[in-house]
């Protein structure tokens, strides 16, 4: 037998001693608790049923406690996610409402023709404030968006939106229901049956499957407002 075939079988042997050992000791030890039990009273065997029915109570409150909070966690995670959802929309509709975000969609076209001049800037505005209670989400006159800020005034030379001319024809482009656009439109007694009643006005109406409207030809510049500190 060479020396690390001796070797070897002497490290067999001495793991084998040492996992008996271990075992024997375990078993001892298992035997030396079930005595200490069997020589408690059964008031003593009680307060230990007791202390151990006691602390697997906490134990399964801790659990408890430990999953509400983990499930008011993801609430909260959640409902961060849905609130900044909103206030993304909620931008995006200011956006378009101010004209700073280019808009499209299903629509209808006005084409108003008007010879002799008998519109002036209310009828005009008449006839889009009606397109905007109807539903139009976005609204442009000879190419250029109406905002909040727009105003259609009477001029010399007829109309004139935000300080610059429009021409005849006036093309009034709607982003809206087409069908609720022009039911509002063709309403007896509105504004465009009552316009057309106009001597040489014509208007001409129109279903489009998509309309694009541009952003505010000007950005707002404010002179004297500025951002209020938080």
């Amino acid at each position: 037998m060479t020396w690390s075939r001796r070797t070897a079988g002497g490290l067999f042997l001495t793991l084998a001693i040492l996992g008996f050992l271990l075992a024997l000791q375990l078993r001892v030890q298992q035997e030396g608790s079930h005595a200490q039990l069997q020589r408690k009273s059964s008031d003593e065997l009680t307060s230990l049923v007791a202390a151990l029915n006691q602390e697997n109570e906490r134990l399964q409150a801790e659990v408890t406690d430990l999953r509400l909070a983990a499930q008011d966690t993801r609430y909260r995670g959640e409902s961060d996610v849905s609130r900044l959802d909103e206030q993304a929309q909620e931008l995006n509709d200011l956006y378009l409402v101010t004209g700073l975000r280019p808009a499209y969609g299903r629509g209808l076209r006005l084409v108003i023709r008007d010879q002799r001049g008998e519109l002036n800037a209310v009828d005009l505005d008449q006839l889009i404030n009606e397109l905007k209670a109807s539903g139009a989400e976005a609204v442009m006159v000879n190419g250029r968006r109406l905002d909040t800020r727009s105003s259609l005034l009477r001029t010399a030379e007829g109309i004139a939106l935000s300080g610059e001319q429009l021409l005849s024809p006036y093309v009034v482009d709607a982003v809206g229901n087409p069908a609720d656009l022009e039911s509002a439109m063709e309403m007896a007694g509105g504004v465009v049956p009552s316009l057309e009643t106009r001597p040489d006005v014509t208007i001409r109406m129109e279903t489009l499957r998509k309309i694009e409207v541009p952003t505010v030809t000007h950005e707002p510049v404010f002179l004297l407002a500025r951002k209020a500190s938080d």
